[in-house]
C-alpha cells in the first residue's frame, strides 16, 4: 500500500497541544515510521504484508490516544518509549 501521510493522524491537535515544538518534531518522526510500518509490514512482517488503510488509520488514532494517556496519567512526561508497564 502506498502511504500518503496526509490520510493519517500523524500528530493530532490534542497531542500537539501537550508537546513542545521539539517534542512535536520527535513525535512526528516516531509516528511516521510507525504508520509506515503498519501499512507495509504490520500484519505479517515475514512476507511484507501491511494492514488496510482503515486499520492503519484506526490504529494510529488509538495509539495517539494511548500516548497522551501515558504522558498525562502515567509518566507525566513526554516519551515515545512505551513498554509493557505502560500497557498494564
Amino acid at each position: 500500500m502506498t502511504v500518503n501521510l496526509d490520510d493519517f493522524p500523524v500528530v493530532t491537535d490534542k497531542s500537539r497541544e501537550l508537546l513542545s515544538e521539539k517534542q512535536v518534531v520527535d513525535y512526528e518522526a516516531h509516528r511516521t515510521e510507525f504508520i509506515r510500518w503498519l501499512a507495509h509490514l504490520g500484519k505479517n512482517p515475514e512476507v511484507a504484508e501491511g494492514y488496510s488503510q482503515d486499520t492503519v488509520r484506526a490504529t494510529a488514532y488509538r495509539t495517539d490516544q494511548f500516548a497522551r494517556w501515558v504522558w498525562t496519567e502515567q509518566d507525566e512526561r513526554y516519551t515515545v518509549s512505551f513498554d509493557h508497564d505502560h500497557a498494564r
